[in-house]
Parts: structure tokens; sequence; C-alpha cells
């Protein structure tokens, strides 16, 4: 069977290692829930939204990939984080460090 055409985004898509992919999905996933929930008021705050989560994203599966998780993970890393917002999964990093902090403390 002969190999169908992907077209331009297919193959760029292709083209990205996973960690980007997640980066990706995880900043257009903010973008629709910013503009869905309507949250910020001003377009500079939703791409600063969006940028973060890309971010986030991209240094969890880079960080999954580095423990030895599956590549694969990347995507749904980026749709969670994307659909979590910066600010609950800054709560719950902030939360698990200070569990850290008091558990090396005791």
């Amino acid at each position: 069977m002969p190999e169908k055409y992907l077209g331009l985004w297919g193959v760029l898509w292709d083209s990205l290692p996973e960690p980007m992919r997640a980066g990706v999905v995880g900043a257009v996933v903010a973008f629709l829930r910013v503009m869905y929930d309507n949250d910020e008021p001003s377009i500079g705050k939703r791409l600063l939204e969006c940028a973060l989560s890309g971010s986030i994203a991209l240094g969890i599966t880079s960080l999954c990939k580095a423990f030895g998780v599956a590549g694969e993970i990347g995507v749904a890393v980026g749709s969670a984080v994307g659909l979590l917002g910066v600010d609950t999964v800054r709560a719950w990093a902030k939360r698990i460090g200070e569990q850290r902090v008091r558990d090396l403390e005791s």
C-alpha cells in the first residue's frame, strides 16, 4: 500500500521531537481554554499563559524522558498542563515541594 501524503502540517508535526510536540499541544490547549473561559482580559496575558503552559509541558516531558518514561506520554502531558492551567500546576508543585522540605526537616 502506498504511503499517504500527510501534507505540510503532518510533515512538520512528524519532524518535531516528542517534547516539542508536548509543548505545542500544551500551548494550543491552554489558548483554547483561556478563550473558552474568558479568564484573562488582555491578549498579552492570554499569550503568556499559553507560552507558560507550553514551557511547563516541555519541561515535564523532558523530565519524563530522563526518567525512562515512554516518550509518547508527552502529548498527554501537554494536554493536561494546558487544560489545568499554569496556576493549578504551580500550586501543585509548590505543595509537593513544601511537603518534601518538611519531610527532610523531620
